[in-house]
């Protein structure tokens, strides 16, 4: 099925997942950055969308075109120095 005109297609898991982070280009081309790939494991650094199913999805707490750099937020608007990466 193909987006409405002027819509990008849907990037599934990638646009909902904490670890993921929206990169465009000056050209207009937009692609989805998997932070999980940094740790290795099965992640592609830009994984080929959608993604309908994924190992490393956790659902973002915070709705956001692009992810917050240091992985997810602590609760609360708490201070944390939680690592990045899976655990």
């Amino acid at each position: 099925m193909t987006p409405p005109a002027g819509r990008p297609p849907s990037p599934g898991l990638c646009g909902r997942c904490d670890w993921s982070r929206r990169v465009s280009t000056a050209k207009a081309s937009v692609f989805w950055l998997c932070r999980r790939h940094e740790a290795g494991g099965p992640f592609r650094k830009y994984p080929t969308l959608p993604v309908l199913a994924c190992p490393g999805f956790e659902e973002a707490r915070q709705p956001s075109q692009g992810r917050r750099r240091g992985g997810p937020a602590p609760p609360d608007g708490a201070s944390s120095s939680r690592p990045r990466g899976p655990a």
